[in-house]
């Protein structure tokens, strides 16, 4: 009898390791699950970033543009000012001959008035 006790002990022990090991076995495949959809959060996370870092690198290339544009307005704006203000110096200084040659020419014809009168 006692080898039918062994026995006995031993299916009751390995039934219970079968059922250890099934347990162990779902909380296995419970946590795959839970790791397989935090993988495909983290691979959702990833896809979104590289989208945000391109529209941002499309962003940057476009500000730089922008930004080599504004440059170039700019220098052709101070080109054109520059060029202007030349002008405007060139009249200003041929206004200012031009005034004193009336001066000259009034105080002539005033000191020629004035001599004709005496």
């Amino acid at each position: 009898m006692t080898q039918s006790n062994d026995l006995s002990q031993r299916v009751d022990r390995t039934e219970g390791q079968s059922v250890d090991l099934q347990l162990t076995a779902n909380l296995i495949l419970q946590a795959i699950d839970k790791n397989s959809e935090d993988i495909a959060v983290l691979i959702e996370v990833s896809r979104r970033n590289s989208e945000g870092i391109l529209a941002l690198r499309e962003g940057t290339a476009a500000l730089q543009m922008s930004q080599m544009r504004t440059d170039a307005a700019l220098q052709v704006f101070q080109q054109h000012t520059d060029a202007a203000i030349e002008r405007l110096t060139a009249s200003s200084e041929r206004l200012t001959a031009s005034s004193e040659r009336t001066d000259q020419l009034l105080e002539y014809l005033i000191r020629r008035d004035q001599r004709s009168l005496e």
